[in-house]
């Protein structure tokens, strides 16, 4: 069994003809618009970019989270045994194999590691894969979560497909190669090409010598933030960090998080009191300018004269998020774009002259600025793409694990697209409950009413390291033909 751990991955190239593009323009102008989350034409390449796309009308029966059946490995072992091919554990990271937090480097405590690698020992003594982990943020918070030996022996994944450290067999690494340096301005480190002296990406490839090429992509400078980068990064920081939101930079993905404000705001009885040094006085004056009257002052700020300030969470909330975009419209110009400029992006716009947009994920109480590549992106092309590259579907069978499942605004969440992707490959979808330890305690009922296609869950992500174990145990008890 082959365990993968997965983000996103990029959406490939589709061959249709001019009369199929014209005929797909006029539906995608009868339906609802929403330009961030459709398919949209690049330009004079003529091919469709999904760009998360959300208005789909799967043919799954969607229920209630809390009343999919709880996943039970036995009955997943005997479905892939009956379908004679091998499982493809294929899973989201934050808020499927670890809680939530506000640090996410932090988020394995000693005892947490120790069950993982317990988990990863387990995996080889029933001569199952390693998982390939992955993460939306760089992976670099690997080497810090396990280690710099550790994280580089495992396949992983990281900035929504755009960093990848994989192990591939050797025919579909070299068409996977291919592709990127024809297509996104990608090259190969060590080889002349056209793409040597601007680059989006490098790829750094070697032959494993048992058939398999490991392959390290990474992205080079992206967005225009250098040389600007560190002034901008600073600004956001210091504008925004002393009121208690948190600034997070990936390099191509620069994102604003509240949610440890807000736990803060919800835990703490009284106010929550945040004192400003004579440096951010600025800031008071700003916030004492914009903020509405109401009666849910939850929070006290005070200056450096000690004048203080009431303010509800709601004002201080959207005096940030408005901060933010301000600063990146001020640093970015141009190169800053709205959902509705999306469609009309060409190949060099996404690849090579660097464009950005801010995309709002309020459910998961955080703003993303990040680079055009990584709205390209859904992690139903990812699982189809991953079952592609490690042998097609004739031969294994998709498992996709995620919290991130039903809709938001009337947005899908990705990980609703690799449900639908793994049933598409008669694969299986199982949906994570309860994404931190504080879900878990006050059991939400938003959770509960989620629309979802998963087949089955798991109550929380605690679960998920138990599930992988027992299910690689039966799997080893019920061998399957290759």
């Amino acid at each position: 069994m082959r365990v993968i751990a997965h983000g996103a991955f990029k959406h490939h190239k589709n061959d249709i003809s001019k009369a199929n593009v014209v005929q797909a323009k006029k539906k995608l102008n009868k339906a609802e618009s929403n330009p961030n989350n459709q398919t949209f034409f690049t330009g004079a390449n003529h091919y469709p970019l999904s760009l998360h796309p959300s208005k789909i009308a799967f043919k799954g029966v969607k229920r209630k989270l809390s009343t999919v059946p709880t996943a039970d490995t036995s009955e997943i072992a005997k479905k892939v045994k009956d379908a004679n091919k091998k499982p493809v554990l294929i899973s989201d990271f934050d808020g499927t194999f670890v809680g939530f937090a506000e640090d996410p480097n932090m988020v394995m405590s000693a005892e947490e590691l120790k069950k993982f690698n317990t988990m990863l020992d387990n995996l080889n003594q029933f001569s199952v894969d390693p998982p390939i982990l992955v993460t939306a943020g760089s992976l670099d918070r690997f080497e810090k979560i396990f280690g710099e030996e550790a994280a580089n022996s495992l396949n992983s994944m990281g900035l929504k497909g755009n960093q990848m450290n994989l192990s591939v067999p050797n025919d579909k690494a070299d068409k996977f190669i291919q592709e990127w340096t024809s297509e996104k301005n990608a090259h190969v480190v060590g080889e002349e090409g056209k793409n040597s002296n601007n680059p989006a990406y490098l790829i750094e490839k070697t032959d494993l010598d048992n058939g398999q090429t490991k392959i390290k992509l990474r992205p080079t400078d992206l967005l225009g933030f250098s040389p600007e980068k560190s002034n901008f990064d600073a600004k956001l920081r210091e504008s925004l960090e002393p009121l208690g939101f948190r600034i997070e930079n990936l390099g191509m993905i620069i994102n604003l998080h509240w949610r440890g404000l807000s736990n803060k705001c919800e835990d703490t009885q009284g106010p929550v009191k945040i004192q400003l040094s004579k440096e951010n006085d600025s800031l008071f004056n700003e916030i004492k300018s914009k903020a509405h009257s109401s009666e849910a002052k939850k929070i006290e700020i005070s200056n450096s004269k000690n004048e203080k300030l009431n303010v509800s969470f709601d004002d201080l909330l959207e005096f940030g998020k408005q901060k933010f975009k301000a600063i990146s419209e001020e640093h970015l110009d141009n190169k800053l774009i709205k959902k509705e400029q999306l469609g009309s992006l060409t190949n060099d716009d996404i690849y090579k002259n660097g464009k950005a947009i801010i995309v709002e994920h309020n459910a998961n109480k955080a703003w993303e600025l990040s680079d055009v590549k990584t709205q390209t992106y859904n992690k139903g092309e990812a699982v189809k793409q991953l079952i592609g590259l490690f042998g097609g579907k004739d031969s294994n069978l998709p498992v996709y694990l995620g919290d991130a499942v039903g809709e938001e605004k009337g947005v899908l969440k990705d990980d609703e697209f690799a449900m639908k992707a793994a049933s598409d490959l008669g694969g299986i979808g199982i949906g994570v409950m309860h994404r931190d330890v504080k879900e878990i305690k006050n059991n939400p009922p938003s959770r509960a009413d989620i629309n979802t296609e998963a087949d089955y869950k798991l109550s929380s992500f605690k679960e998920t390291i138990p599930f992988i174990e027992n299910l690689a145990k039966e799997y080893s008890k019920q061998p399957i033909a290759t």
